[in-house]
């Protein structure tokens, strides 16, 4: 059996970050939290696996100065957000479109000290994976 890692994800209430909530709890036994409950838990929960529906380059900043080990996983809407995710040197950048799939195989990865970026946000950006059929 898989040792599950420690999953967060600060929930502003959207239908967006509803639909990861419950992915994330059907799939992984993740659970939801406030953005100020999620850094002040970061400090005692180590490693940890943020998940963010949506990219917040700003909460990004402050959760990696709350002082946690953390590992960010972030949805990107489109290009233009992965190529931000990717110059703010995130974990794990997600294809919104592709979720559903993708989400247990990239925290699974992260979990497993490999860097994730969805393949069909690599072959829109041109980054070579391996394997990727574009």
């Amino acid at each position: 059996m898989r040792e599950v890692p420690t999953l967060w994800m600060p929930s502003d209430g959207s239908l967006l970050s509803l639909s990861f909530a419950l992915l994330l709890r059907r799939t992984l036994g993740g659970r939801p939290l406030t953005v100020s409950s999620c850094c002040c838990e970061l400090k005692d929960t180590r490693p940890l696996i943020v998940v963010l529906p949506r990219l917040d380059l700003d909460l990004c900043c402050r959760l990696r100065t709350s002082g946690g080990s953390l590992l960010v996983l972030a949805a990107a809407l489109d290009e233009h957000e992965a190529r931000h995710a990717l110059a703010a040197d995130l974990e794990g950048v997600l294809d919104v479109e592709a979720v559903a799939d993708e989400l247990p195989r990239a925290i699974d990865a992260l979990a497993a000290g490999e860097r994730w970026l969805s393949p069909s946000l690599a072959c829109r950006l041109g980054v070579a994976l391996e394997p990727v059929a574009c």
